[in-house]
């Protein structure tokens, strides 16, 4: 098993090499507020219209929302969890932007008015991977 895992990793860190900071964090920002939309399972409009605003906000590009559902929809494409993409993506860009998409999951969490168990889970797997701290975003909200 180790011997799979270890070119699959080599692979990885060579994608990352040819890509731009800025092209890895445009991708982060996609994915990881794409998928908080799907981490109820369900997917509404109100949340597609937040992310569109938030990458608008955060890269000044705009994306559809088919580009949006599809990104949300990508675990069934993934070659490793979203989790530890974020673990390495996440080292690559600043402080402020792992904070900004940390917020970024909160407002698209509540912008249906409910938060379950699901998107709770799936925020807290995020926030460890972009390597925050519940206190840390404390005392940026306050």
């Amino acid at each position: 098993m180790k011997t799979i895992l270890r070119p699959l990793s080599k692979y990885i860190d060579y994608l990352f090499t040819q890509k731009t900071k800025e092209q890895i964090r445009d991708e982060l920002f996609l994915l990881v507020l794409s998928r908080t939309t799907s981490a109820d399972t369900n997917i509404r409009a109100v949340e597609i219209k937040k992310v569109k605003a938030l990458l608008k906000d955060n890269l000044g590009k705009e994306y559809t929302d088919a580009q949006i559902r599809v990104a949300a929809q990508s675990k069934r494409f993934e070659k490793e969890p979203l989790h530890r993409f974020v673990a390495k993506a996440s080292k690559l860009i600043s402080e402020s932007d792992r904070v900004s998409l940390a917020f970024g999951m909160m407002d698209i969490m509540k912008s249906d008015d409910r938060v379950g168990a699901l998107e709770r889970k799936h925020f807290n797997r995020m926030i460890k991977a972009l390597g925050l701290s519940p206190s840390s975003l404390m005392e940026r909200a306050a």
